[in-house]
């Protein structure tokens, strides 16, 4: 009777051992799939910035031709408000660069931090910057860093 204890004791540790890893990696490949969206995304609305501004390095408005929602020239945003990165996006690239609408802000990512520096000649590192697109920018999201060079 002990043995057999033993023996589905054994058992039912390597199960449950084995559904917690299973879990575990199921769950970093989510936050690699959602890192890898973020990555696109923000590359799609890069490439085809025709001006942004960067603010305080947490928020970056786009007039763009890469709008996940529209077809041609849109005025888009990527927001990060207490750990959630917003998109908006809008089909008219008229107004105010960095005017949105707050009721249409759609959330994408949760996220632990999330930070964007264009790097710029001589090594500065710019937190806030406005124009045409950058040689490269620096995005780091929840400690995982990506460039995105122009």
């Amino acid at each position: 009777m002990v043995l057999l204890g033993v023996v589905l004791s054994t058992a039912l540790f390597l199960f449950l051992r084995g559904i917690h890893s299973s879990s575990s990696i199921t769950l970093e490949g989510e936050k690699l799939v959602r890192f890898a969206n973020l990555y696109w995304d923000l590359t799609r609305a890069f490439y085809g910035a025709k001006r942004l501004q960067l603010v305080n390095g947490t928020s970056l408005y786009l007039i763009t031709t890469g709008g996940l929602f529209y077809p041609g020239v849109v005025h888009s945003a990527f927001i990060y408000r207490n750990g959630t990165l917003y998109y908006y996006e809008y089909p008219y690239p008229y107004g105010d660069i960095k005017q949105i609408e707050e009721d249409k802000l759609i959330a994408l990512y949760r996220l632990d931090s999330f930070r964007m520096e264009v790097l710029a000649k001589g090594g500065k590192r710019l937190s806030n910057y406005r124009g045409k697109k950058p040689p490269l920018m620096e995005v780091n999201a929840s400690g995982r860093v990506f460039y995105l060079k122009f």
